[in-house]
């Protein structure tokens, strides 16, 4: 296999640990989560706002279905790279939607430090994995022929 399909491979099994461990993060602290975003906010850039707290957990159920099948994206991607790399490009497409919509919420709706914190999380995930992806790609397509 090629160094840059391997690194890619490699990449997948990472992430499908970070986005499980955001899961379960998510899932049992996202109010602490928050409110720690929330406070360092208060105290590197006072002048954005806070976000408020959620008051149920309608957002968290559709959050969760995300996350889960980003694992599992990931999880069939590191399994067999050389068959499964078509799972990438949801993943990046996933990524790049919500950096977008984090971007565009702090522009037009609330000038937050949470939504920066979301652009500064899901933006280097899309573009590492889309430099790895690059890179892999004609190897990825030869592979298959």
């Amino acid at each position: 296999m090629h160094p840059s399909v391997n690194r890619l491979k490699n990449l997948l099994k990472f992430w499908m640990f970070a986005f499980l461990g955001s899961s379960i993060v998510f899932l049992f602290f996202g109010d602490r989560l928050l409110t720690t975003i929330n406070a360092i906010g208060l105290r590197v850039a006072p002048h954005l706002g806070m976000l408020p707290m959620p008051s149920e957990h309608f957002w968290l159920t559709l959050t969760m279905s995300l996350m889960f099948t980003l694992v599992f994206l990931c999880y069939l991607g590191q399994k067999d790279i050389l068959k499964n790399h078509v799972v990438v490009p949801p993943i990046l497409l996933s990524k790049f939607v919500s950096t977008t919509f984090f971007m565009i919420f702090f522009l037009t709706y609330q000038k937050s430090f949470a939504y920066l914190v979301g652009v500064l999380s899901d933006g280097p995930i899309f573009l590492i994995t889309y430099l790895f992806y690059s890179k892999a790609k004609e190897h990825l397509t030869n592979a298959q022929n």
